[in-house]
């Protein structure tokens, strides 16, 4: 007769090979569901959340950019050594949906503000996109003249991949709002540092980082002072001899420049910038703002 140590050492083993078996099982149900064995999976790599940002110079003439790209991974060398034909749709609904559910305020990139590089063919809505032997790489390129856009716009491009041959269109990268910014030569990350004078709790010291974002040719929007988190802002007007015009934005009430220099140095990429807000008990903000 077996003892119950042998019983129990006989039931584990079995135990231990089933668990082998299921997890054999769930590993090659994994590869081929997740990882297209078999199948030649085209995407858009970098979409996050239907999203993809890119960024474009403010420039008074064409410059070239890319808009999109979508990649193909072949299962094997035929297909590799083959053509893949994509279809993505310019879908206008995809900036509706987005805006209603993001509370954006996107509108599509006028079309006489850039023109498609003829690599991709556009017709009826539909780019048609080919990947010719041997590439796994494709993008969509557009020359663009920002300086015909509306920089307090939100501008975007939608696109939507609805078939492939010679190829899987995957359900998780296909659609996606591509948001193109406008960015002039003040535009970026800043360090902030210098002193808010407060006329009843005293000085306090400045340091932290700032973005200034484009909102005109020679404009960028700042947060004023320490108070961006209360919403307080101002618009930065570069003018041409290197002054600066300040003016309130957000919650900021006034803005008087009467306290000391206002300037941009492009030398060093910087803002000394002397002012107040508050007229009735005037809160003063010295601060440099220096480009990181």
């Amino acid at each position: 007769m077996k003892s119950v140590m042998q019983i129990i050492v006989k039931y584990c083993k079995t135990a231990l090979l089933l668990l082998g078996v299921c997890a054999g099982i769930v590993s090659c149900d994994k590869e081929e569901g997740m990882n297209g064995a078999g199948q030649t999976i085209v995407s858009i790599p970098a979409v996050k959340d239907s999203m993809i940002i890119v960024g474009v110079d403010y420039k008074n003439s064409p410059q070239a950019l890319n808009v999109l790209e979508v990649v193909r991974a072949p299962h094997n060398a035929a297909v590799l050594n083959g053509e893949t034909s994509v279809k993505l749709s310019a879908d206008p609904n995809l900036i509706t949906k987005i805006n209603a559910s993001r509370h954006r305020t996107f509108i599509p990139l006028p079309a006489n503000s850039y023109t498609l590089d003829p690599s991709v063919p556009f017709a009826n809505g539909v780019y048609d996109l080919k990947f010719p032997s041997g590439e796994i790489s494709k993008s969509i390129k557009i020359n663009i003249n920002t300086g015909l856009l509306d920089l307090t716009k939100q501008y975007a491009m939608p696109f939507v991949m609805t078939e492939a041959v010679n190829g899987v269109v995957t359900s998780s990268k296909k659609v996606a709002l591509v948001e193109v910014i406008i960015k002039n030569e003040w535009d970026g990350k800043y360090q902030a540092s210098g002193t808010f004078f407060h006329p009843v709790n005293g000085p306090r010291a400045i340091d932290e980082e700032k973005l200034l974002q484009t909102i005109g040719p020679r404009t960028v929007l700042a947060n004023l002072g320490d108070l961006g988190g209360s919403g307080y802002q101002m618009k930065i007007t570069i003018n041409a001899d290197n002054s600066v015009t300040l003016v309130p934005a957000g919650a900021t009430p006034n803005i008087d420049m009467s306290y000391g220099v206002n300037k941009y140095d492009p030398a060093t990429k910087s803002f000394t910038l002397n002012y107040a807000y508050n007229t009735a008990a005037p809160r003063i903000v010295r601060e440099t703002i220096t480009r990181k």
